[in-house]
């Protein structure tokens, strides 16, 4: 039994795309080709237009539970990634954490009193 892949919208898509461009976008499948161009550029337009009005907020986007996005580790970011890969790309990215994860493990030995 073959398991299908569905990638979850971004954080940013969440905030820009309401149920209604959702709505708009899984109709589209049933519309004539002219149809679905035009819908396809107009839900378009709509996502830019929100994240036009977000971006003139004066805040920063970051990860809620950030406060600045130089606080970032690259484990985090990594996985945060790793949710809109593929199967194949997410065992790569869990090499890089298992890789990342050795280094902070041998920094701490390093570190310890008594450890030289």
């Amino acid at each position: 039994m073959s398991q299908e892949y569905h990638t979850p919208m971004t954080a940013l898509d969440e905030m820009v795309s309401d149920g209604n461009l959702q709505m708009l976008k899984a109709s589209m499948p049933y519309l004539p080709g002219s149809g679905q161009r035009f819908l396809s550029f107009y839900t378009k337009l709509l996502e830019l237009k929100h994240t036009m009005e977000l971006f003139s907020r004066p805040q920063d986007l970051t990860a809620c539970e950030l406060s600045s996005a130089s606080t970032v580790d690259p484990a985090s970011m990594l996985n945060d990634i790793r949710r809109f890969c593929d199967p194949n790309m997410q065992k790569n990215i869990d090499q890089v954490l298992n890789m990342l994860v050795m280094v902070e493990l041998i920094e701490t030995f390093k570190d310890e009193p008594g450890s030289q």
